[in-house]
C-alpha cells in the first residue's frame, strides 16, 4: 500500500542528512497520532491524509485527495463562514459530523489549526470519532429517566438533602403530603419549611448519626405539619445516596403517611406493576439476591442475557447458568457485598454468557438490609458498554 504522505525521497538525493531525519520524524508523527489527520488548503483541497483517516472515511488516499474537504463534513455553518472563523482565530475546536464514502454519518470532534507553508496557509485537521461517547451519553440520559420514573412513582414522599441540609430534589408525593409547591421547596433548608417539629428533627438527626456509623436506622412514627398548619402522623426513615468509593453524596428522607395504609395494598400492587414495567423495559441489567445468593428479582435484560425467562432465574444461582469457575467468581463477590456491607460502585468488568459471548460492563452492587438492620441480600445494576459482543 502506498504511503498516504508525499514526503521527500528517503534515499536522501540532494538532501542534507538532518533534513532527511527531520522529514522521517514528521512522517512518523503524522502516521502515529491517535486520530484521523488531514492536511488541506483553505480552499478545501486535501494534500495529505494519514492511515487512520482512510479507516474513518473509508476512502483510499487516491480517492480522498480528489474529494473536496467540505464534502466530508456535515457542518452547521457554511464553508465560507467556517474558513473565516479559522482564519480569524488561527484554529478552532468543535463537534460536528462527517460523511463517509458509504454515506454513513458519524459524530466527530474536530481540532483545526492554521499554519503557513512557503507563505501559503494550510489547515491541519485532527478528527476523533465520538460515536461511543455519544452512545454512552444517551445511555446515561436513559438511566436518569428510568431512576427519575422510579423516584416519582413511589407512594412515599422522598426528600433529597445536600450536606448543608438544603433540599436538592423532592418527589411529587412529598409535595402532596406537605402541601408545598416545588418552587417553594427546592434549595430551601429543610428546617426552614416549618413542617418538622423539634421532636421530628431529633429523630432525623439520630438516623443521620446511625448512618454515619454504618448502621441502618429503623423507621419512626412522628407528627409532621403541612404548610396549611394541619398535622398528620407519618413514618419517617432515611438513607444515604453514595457516589464512587462509597463517598456520601446526599441524605434522603422518606415520609410515609400512616393514614393511607388502608388503601396501601391496592396502591402497592399498582406500584409493583409500574416498577415491574420500568424494570422490564430498562436497558440496564438488574437483579436482586437474598443472603443465600439466590435470585429474588431479575429484569428482562438480565434474563435475556442468559437466554431464559425471569421466572426461571428466581430461586436459583449463577451455578445454574454459568460454568463453575465463572459462577464462583460472581457468587463469591456477591456474598462479600452481602456479608461485609460494602458497595461496589461503577466498576468495569468483562461479563461472559453461557454461550461464549463476552461484554464489557460497568457494574454497581449495593447491599440490602432487613428492618432490623441485618444484611438480607443485594441489588446489582450493570450497563453494557459494547454494542456487539465478542465471541470466544
Amino acid at each position: 500500500m502506498d504511503s498516504a504522505i508525499a514526503f521527500p525521497d528517503e534515499a536522501g538525493i540532494n538532501q542534507k542528512p538532518e533534513r532527511i531525519d527531520r522529514d522521517r520524524q514528521y512522517k512518523t508523527l503524522f502516521e502515529q497520532v491517535n486520530a484521523a489527520v488531514l492536511l488541506s488548503t483553505l480552499s478545501g483541497t486535501i494534500l495529505e491524509a494519514n492511515v487512520r483517516s482512510h479507516d474513518l472515511f473509508k476512502y483510499t488516499f487516491d480517492e480522498i485527495k480528489n474529494v473536496p474537504l467540505n464534502d466530508l463534513f456535515a457542518l452547521t455553518t457554511d464553508w465560507t463562514q467556517f474558513i473565516e472563523e479559522i482564519t480569524a482565530k488561527g484554529g478552532i475546536r468543535l463537534e460536528s459530523e462527517i460523511i463517509r464514502k458509504d454515506q454513513v454519518i458519524l459524530p466527530v470532534e474536530l481540532s483545526v489549526s492554521l499554519f503557513m507553508v512557503n507563505n501559503s496557509p494550510q489547515m491541519l485537521i485532527l478528527i476523533n470519532d465520538i460515536s461511543e461517547r455519544r452512545r454512552n451519553e444517551q445511555r446515561i440520559r436513559e438511566s436518569e429517566q428510568t431512576y427519575h420514573s422510579i423516584f416519582e412513582s413511589t407512594t412515599d414522599g422522598m426528600i433529597i438533602l445536600d450536606s448543608r441540609g438544603e433540599i436538592c430534589d423532592v418527589n411529587s408525593q412529598a409535595l402532596r403530603l406537605l402541601g408545598f409547591d416545588r418552587e417553594n421547596v427546592i434549595n430551601q433548608n429543610l428546617l426552614s419549611l416549618g413542617v418538622f417539629p423539634q421532636s421530628a428533627v431529633q429523630v432525623i438527626l439520630h438516623q443521620f448519626e446511625l448512618l454515619l456509623n454504618d448502621k441502618k436506622p429503623s423507621s419512626h412514627t412522628i407528627k409532621l405539619q403541612k404548610a396549611s398548619g394541619e398535622s398528620f402522623n407519618a413514618e419517617v426513615s432515611s438513607f444515604f445516596l453514595c457516589k464512587k468509593e462509597n463517598e456520601i453524596d446526599s441524605f434522603v428522607i422518606v415520609i410515609h403517611d400512616i393514614k393511607e395504609d388502608n388503601g396501601i395494598q391496592q396502591e402497592l400492587n399498582q406500584t409493583k406493576k409500574q416498577l415491574r414495567s420500568i424494570l422490564d423495559h430498562c436497558p440496564l441489567l438488574i437483579y436482586f439476591k437474598d443472603r443465600d445468593n439466590r435470585y429474588t428479582l431479575v429484569n428482562n435484560a438480565q434474563s435475556k442475557l442468559f437466554n431464559v425467562s425471569c421466572e426461571e432465574m428466581i430461586g436459583k444461582t449463577e451455578y445454574d447458568f454459568l460454568p463453575n469457575d465463572t459462577a464462583k467468581q460472581i457468587a463469591d463477590e456477591d456474598l462479600r457485598v452481602i456479608n461485609n456491607g460494602l458497595s461496589i460502585l461503577d466498576q468495569q468488568r468483562l461479563l461472559q454468557t453461557p454461550y461464549g459471548e463476552r461484554y464489557t460492563i460497568v457494574m454497581t452492587k449495593i447491599p440490602q438490609y432487613d428492618e432490623g438492620g441485618e444484611p438480607c441480600g443485594l441489588m446489582c445494576i450493570s450497563q453494557i458498554l459494547d454494542d456487539h459482543p465478542d465471541y470466544i
